[in-house]
């Protein structure tokens, strides 16, 4: 932990503190350190799905390209499909 690290007092269900104190004697890593990586985790998917909700908000209304048509126009259908996927 370095110097500007901050301390926060946090309240969990005994059944997730129990599940967390298993994971950090499996690991031989702390609970903080778990907890760490568990909020840094979210708040990097919530600032990901704010950047997705701004790009379809900004997309509405434009023309679009759907992906079986960008699969076929890059000529990899065997590499996703397996096989030349037929078109209804």
């Amino acid at each position: 932990m370095n110097a500007a690290s901050k301390t926060t007092e946090l309240r969990i269900p005994a059944r997730l503190h129990g599940m967390l104190e298993e994971l950090a004697r499996k690991t031989g890593r702390s609970k903080d350190y778990h907890v760490r990586k568990a909020i840094e985790s979210y708040l990097e998917d919530v600032d990901d799905r704010e950047l997705v909700l701004v790009a379809i908000a900004e997309g509405r209304g434009k023309e679009t390209t759907s992906l079986e048509d960008i699969v076929a126009e890059l000529g990899l259908e065997d590499a996703i499909y397996g096989r030349r996927r037929k078109t209804l």
